[in-house]
């Protein structure tokens, strides 16, 4: 095969010592299109990752405080039925024993609370480390983009 055959030597410029090809304009523009299309479909794919994660962490915040205020409430029951039972056992109307059960499940009710923050601060810390990877994916997308539009 002859070179003149395989390359279009009316395209091809050599300005110093440097070599380049310059692309027909129809060519270069439909290119940079699909490029661009697909930089900026990958950008709003990451964003939108982004914004599903950032729900994720509202949500499961929301839901720690929900339990924590059932928790909350459930413990001043308890104390307020402690009281009662103090109150009524000084006037020996009931045993002073009956409040160990009453004991036992405020701890019971600290040990949840506890559980709760921790199994949620578990729960976000994965999820941060997902949106940690996406927001770098991210920011690297973006930065192509930027690149390509100056190219």
């Amino acid at each position: 095969m002859e070179l003149e055959k395989l390359i279009d030597w009316s395209r091809v410029r050599i300005p110093g010592k440097e070599y380049a090809v310059s692309v027909s304009p129809v060519l270069a523009s439909a290119t940079n299109k699909t490029l661009d299309d697909l930089i900026h479909v990958n950008t709003r794919i990451l964003r939108t990752k982004l914004e599903a994660i950032g729900t994720t962490v509202q949500a499961r915040l929301k839901i720690r405080q929900q339990n924590i205020e059932r928790i909350a409430d459930d413990r001043e029951k308890l104390t307020g039925m402690v009281q009662q039972i103090s109150v009524a056992a000084n006037y020996h109307l009931r045993d002073h024993k009956e409040k160990d059960r009453l004991y036992q499940r405020d701890f019971e009710l600290t040990q949840e609370r506890r559980d709760q923050d921790t199994q949620c601060w578990r729960d976000i810390v994965l999820v941060l480390r997902d949106f940690l990877m996406f927001w770098d994916e991210y920011e690297r997308a973006k930065a192509r983009g930027a690149f390509l539009e100056d190219v």
